[in-house]
């Protein structure tokens, strides 16, 4: 039987430099910032002494033949606070270096830190209900069994209500950081999107309407629906020119304002109205036409059908009267 093995790309689960590189200074930094406030707390301040004061008057109140409450039992608390602060930013780079070149999501990085930022809380907590409290109140169920037997009962529901949040937090904290969560898995696993159909609304797009294209005179003609930008301009080619061939036969369409459009008059031949939409070369809309070489008899003749049509009389006569 063969067995199908998938290739797994591990350079898509690999952090980019410029992460890496951010993470290295951060646990550096940490490292420094813990091991200078190690120094400083176990040894300027010796914060240690709270911590042997609780314990020891932990000892005592357990090995009195009578129960006598002894304060020191909560320098326990502030102990655990002030052991906190140096011994957190070292955590919290061991923790890094776990998955210092790993391209982890941030709500991961987010939901480790705020776990472990969570150990000192509720380890205080703890100590409240499970050491301070009980002692306060006499409620350790050690000593003389046949005095004693009954103190189980209400030390469990102090378990309950002490132990149970240090327990959560310590698992839900080892599962996470067994399970790191990367990008590239939740970019993969993602359904893809359907893509949204918008109604298609019509775009009007720049047409030419020449006015006037003869020998002599300058070209006219009409742009309509021009396009937005400032830039856009208008230029007359010969038919088969390039369109960086346009010379001074060009305007910028904003300079015509309201006013009928016009560019130089050319000689005769093929040509081509474009329209640019921006100050480059993107044409939007082109007319092509041709300017007839000019002929005085044509016109003559053009001039006698159109006073013919008006007035009614001969042609002919109109026509050698010219």
């Amino acid at each position: 039987m063969v067995k199908a093995y998938t290739k797994i790309d591990t350079a898509a689960y690999q952090a980019p430099y410029e992460v890496l590189e951010k993470r290295n200074r951060q646990i550096l930094a940490a490292i420094a910032f813990g091991l200078i406030t190690s120094f400083l707390f176990f040894t300027s301040f010796n914060v240690q002494w709270f911590a042997t004061e609780s314990i020891a008057a932990a000892a005592e109140m357990s090995e009195s033949p009578e129960y006598r409450l002894n304060g020191g039992i909560w320098w326990s608390l502030l102990s655990v606070l002030l052991f906190s602060i140096p011994i957190l930013p070292l955590c919290f780079a061991f923790v890094m270096l776990s998955y210092r070149e790993k391209d982890v999501t941030d709500e991961w990085i987010q939901k480790t830190n705020g776990l472990l930022m969570s150990i000192p809380t509720t380890l205080i907590w703890a100590l409240l209900w499970l050491v301070c409290m009980p002692f306060t109140w006499g409620l350790l169920p050690w000593g003389e069994w046949s005095f004693n037997w009954w103190k189980i009962f209400p030390y469990g529901g102090l378990f309950l209500l002490g132990g149970l949040p240090l327990i959560a937090v310590l698992s839900q904290f080892s599962k996470t950081v067994r399970n790191p969560e990367f990008n590239y898995d939740i970019a993969t696993a993602k359904p893809a999107q359907p893509a949204t159909v918008l109604p298609t609304v019509p775009i009007s797009q720049p047409t030419i309407e020449l006015h006037e294209a003869v020998e002599h005179k300058p070209i006219t003609f009409s742009v309509h629906n021009r396009p937005s930008s400032n830039d856009a301009w208008v230029g007359v080619y010969p038919v088969a020119s390039n369109s960086h061939d346009h010379g001074e036969r060009w305007k910028y369409l904003r300079d015509f304002g309201t006013a009928t459009p016009s560019l130089p008059a050319q000689p005769p031949g093929d040509y081509s109205i474009r329209v640019f939409s921006d100050g480059g070369y993107n044409m939007v809309a082109e007319h092509k036409f041709s300017i007839e070489k000019h002929n005085p008899a044509v016109d003559k003749i053009q001039s006698a059908f159109k006073e013919t049509a008006k007035s009614g009389t001969d042609f002919w006569s109109n026509a050698l009267t010219k």
